[in-house]
């Protein structure tokens, strides 16, 4: 069972691999988010994998990829849910460290954890302030918009 503390983390692992789908081991891994200043740190293993843990949720993740003989890489938009696991696998393109490529997360709404086999959803707070519903006193009023609810009617 994860402990208190675990479920208001988030994690964003991933693969580095360069464009012929070798594993880029040694690169650095930077997880920004700009409007906290908050920034996390992470070197890719032999395998080119990387992983940070307890990172704070939320949107607006930047991560920055860079290694020496390859075009710094960076991915804006990330949106990191509570207590769950992101993946965000990355391709680097072979030339010099002045070069930059920018990739935006921010129309992926929808991500896969291939982490685990856990079954749920994320709610953003401004898809709630959107649903259809006339009560929103209570919590359970959202478990009727969830696929394969108990409490929707048959």
């Amino acid at each position: 069972m994860r402990s208190r503390s675990a479920l208001r983390h988030s994690s964003i692992t991933g693969i580095v691999t360069d464009t012929s789908g070798a594993v880029v081991p040694g690169v650095q891994v930077t997880l920004t988010n700009p409007s906290t200043g908050v920034k996390y740190q992470a070197v890719t293993n032999a395998e080119g994998s990387f992983t940070i843990n307890e990172a704070r949720p939320g949107p607006g993740y930047t991560a920055t990829f860079s290694h020496t003989g390859f075009q710094s890489t960076s991915v804006t938009g990330i949106y990191l849910n509570v207590s769950s696991t992101r993946t965000q696998n990355v391709q680097l393109t072979v030339g010099n460290v002045v070069q930059t490529v920018a990739v935006s997360a921010a129309d992926q709404g929808v991500t896969v954890d291939t982490s685990d086999a856990t079954v749920g959803n994320n709610f953003q707070v401004q898809f709630l302030n959107e649903l259809p519903i006339a009560n929103r006193d209570s919590p359970a009023a959202l478990f009727t918009q969830q696929p394969a609810s108990p409490w929707m009617a048959p």
